[in-house]
């Protein structure tokens, strides 16, 4: 009778290690997952943002090219909202990077000259 309840208390004990190990396996695939979506979140905003204002500053200098000889009055114009687009362009772009690096802002400074 002892050595059947040692057997099936060893049988249990290493039934409960197995399932535990099975179980922080599906966790680490779990948090792993999670990683894999939240990059591909982040790029597709990233894709977004920066397409959406690609296509605005292209159209923006197409207006403005053809604007030159017929109405050079309004090439400032859109000289304007290029520099506008392309601005907020990079804000929003540092902005979803200060998200993925909180310390990125103490490594801005000024870039190094020829010296």
């Amino acid at each position: 009778m002892l050595g059947y309840a040692l057997r099936t208390r060893r049988d249990y004990v290493a039934e409960l290690k197995d399932r535990a190990a099975r179980l922080e396996a599906a966790e680490g695939e779990r948090a792993a997952r999670a990683v894999v979506d939240e990059r591909l979140r982040i790029a597709r905003e990233l894709h977004d943002v920066i397409g959406h204002s690609i296509s605005l500053i292209a159209i923006q200098s197409e207006a403005a090219v053809r604007s030159a000889r017929s109405n050079p009055d309004a090439v400032p114009d859109f000289l304007s909202a290029i520099s506008a687009a392309s601005r907020q362009a990079l804000a929003e772009m540092r902005g979803v990077l200060a998200v993925l690096r909180p310390d990125a802002e103490a490594e801005l400074g000024p870039q190094p000259g020829l010296e």
